[in-house]
Parts: C-alpha cells; structure tokens; sequence
C-alpha cells in the first residue's frame, strides 16, 4: 500500500490503484439514482415470509428496464441470498432491514456460499453502519 504525504491510502493492499470516486462521501438524494421499486409496492411485506424470489425477480427487473434503486422501506424483510446486476442499487431507509434467512441452505444452492449479497463486475459495495441511509451501488 502506498499513502501520500497527508496520510491518504493510494493503493488497495493488493497494489491496485485506488480511483477518486472511492473518496467521494457525498451521498446522492434517493431521486438523483434512479427509478425507485419499493419493496412493498411489489407485494414484498414485512411480515416474517421469506422473499428471496421475489426480491431478485424486483432487481432483476430494475436491470433489464436499465437499472434504478431497490428501495427498502421501514420493517424487516427476510431474504436468502441475492445477486444485483450492473447499475442496480440498493437504498436501506432508516428503520429498514433486509435481514439474511436463518437457513443458508439456499445461499449454498444458489450458488453462492453463504453470502446475503453477490455481484460481478463490483464498481463500489458499500455497506454502512450509523449513517441515516447506506446506499449499495453496483
């Protein structure tokens, strides 16, 4: 890793240059990132059902119309593992959660070894703690 005279990280541990987006903090208004498909509007409830299909078959559509925001709302919505496409993000509003299935057998039949969120080709994944919104942008 290399840093700059103010002590900034110039270089990921593996030597790859860090681009300057990576330091901008600014978060966009919810408007400004695209179509917004909330989750309740799609039939997806906070009442303890696991949505796993129906929460892919959501961003699987904002990425074949082009991309948008998977919004979810106040509430827990419980989800196995789920794979977001190029240009789909994901906007957590403050008393939100999607919350990972207890079961992780369908994580592993899925394909993708225990893990609640997978993509290709990863431009930024951001997840945050203590911030009033976390944007995952893909």
């Amino acid at each position: 890793m290399s840093f700059t005279d103010s002590g900034v990280c110039e270089t990921f541990p593996d030597g790859t240059p860090i681009d300057g987006w990576f330091y901008d903090t600014n978060v966009p208004s919810l408007e400004k990132i695209g179509k917004q498909y909330v989750l309740t509007a799609y039939g997806i409830l906070d009442d303890g059902k696991l949505y796993t299909k129906e929460i892919q078959a959501l961003i699987d559509l904002a990425a074949k119309e082009g991309g948008g925001v998977i919004v979810v709302p106040s509430g827990t919505y419980l989800t196995g593992a789920l794979f977001f496409k190029q240009g789909v993000h994901l906007y957590v509003v403050q008393g939100g959660m999607l919350k990972g299935n207890d079961d992780h057998s369908g994580f592993a039949a899925a394909g993708i070894q225990s893990a609640l969120i997978r993509t290709n080709s990863v431009r930024a994944l951001c997840i945050c703690q203590s911030v009033k919104m976390c944007l995952l942008q893909i």
